[in-house]
This record gives structure tokens, sequence and C-alpha cells, in this order.
């Protein structure tokens, strides 16, 4: 039984077809679908570099 979908996505055309695809499985066994976009930063905030969140 799949209950999560990890969909990650870059805003490309095969990016929404796996989405439409996720949303498809996901209907099927009444999953969750979560999707994951990646920001490269260029430069890094001074909480994360001091560790304090």
């Amino acid at each position: 039984m799949i209950k999560k979908i990890l969909v990650p996505v870059d805003g490309s055309e095969h990016a929404s077809k796996a989405i439409e695809f996720a949303v498809n499985i996901a209907r099927q066994y009444d999953a969750t679908i979560h999707l994951l976009h990646v920001v490269a930063l260029t430069k890094i905030p001074e909480g994360i570099k001091s560790g304090v969140w």
C-alpha cells in the first residue's frame, strides 16, 4: 500500500508529467503527495552558518 509519494519538481514539462502520474497513483491508493523543489542559495543565511535556526 502506498501512503506517501515524493515528487521532485523543477518547473519543467517532465516535472509536470511526473505530478500528473503521481496524482493518478495517489487517487488509486488514497495517498498523500509531497512536492520537493530545491533552490540553490548563492548566500548562506547567518542562522544556518551559526547553527541557530
